[in-house]
């Protein structure tokens, strides 16, 4: 008689959801006893470890792997298709626990910007309270062309700043910073820079806003300086 499985890692709930659900469909697997995890792999392509280590809620299998065990255990469509909807279940809670676990408690706090360095820091501030997402995903969130991976990489790294205010707004749209926080990111971003223009306002040139962040900075905008922040396409 082998030794009982160790319980099944409940760090994340839906992950462990899933991984009891295969437990119960090996329970219910063979004639008069359950299928040992050798036996199942003999039935698929995986190895006894792999599909042990998929019942056992540490990590998300692939749903390759969750199918071929289920088929293996010759589990009903309704147990399949169960199945599929708490692996999905599952991605979702597992992203969002690493995004958690890779955030800081550092709150952002642009208000308190003095200087170039203070903003830098605001900003790496703010992207580790995001999770610290791949500049990849950054760069997807806020647009290819608006924040480009070597550009995010730079600005998360202290090595620069925004090149303008749209590649600012950027930053912090891949950040997913919120309504309510902006205004302060704003004028942080003109204390350091200051006002839009050389010699006169009328020299301003702006482009159409394309997200509801660069909507915001419009009216938040035109509310300071009395212009506004986009031109005729």
């Amino acid at each position: 008689m082998g030794r009982p499985e160790a319980p099944v890692n409940r760090t994340v709930p839906a992950q462990a959801e899933l991984a009891e659900l295969l437990r119960a469909a090996r329970a219910r697997s063979g004639s008069g006893k359950p299928l040992t995890y050798e036996a199942l792999a003999r039935r698929t392509a995986w190895s006894s470890a792999a599909l042990k280590r998929a019942a056992s809620g540490k990590t998300l299998p692939h749903w390759v792997l969750v199918a071929a065990f289920l088929a293996a255990c010759q589990s009903s469509p309704v147990l399949q298709k169960e199945a599929r909807h708490l692996h999905a279940k599952a991605q979702h809670a597992v992203a969002l626990h690493a995004k958690v676990a890779r955030s800081t408690t550092v709150v952002p706090r642009p208000r308190f910007v003095s200087d170039e360095a203070d903003l830098s820091r605001a900003l790496r501030d703010a992207y580790g309270y995001a999770g610290r997402p791949s500049v990849r995903t950054m760069s997807q969130r806020a647009g290819r062309w608006v924040l480009p991976h070597s550009s995010a990489h730079r600005i998360i790294t202290a090595r620069a700043l925004p090149v303008d205010v749209g590649q600012y707004i950027g930053f912090l749209e891949a950040c997913e910073v919120t309504s309510k926080d902006l205004p302060d990111w704003f004028t942080a971003w003109h204390k350091v820079m200051g006002p839009p223009w050389t010699d006169s306002p009328d020299e301003v040139v702006w482009w159409r806003a394309s997200t509801w962040r660069e909507e915001l900075y419009e009216a938040w905008f035109y509310e300071t300086f009395g212009h506004s922040a986009t031109v005729a396409a």
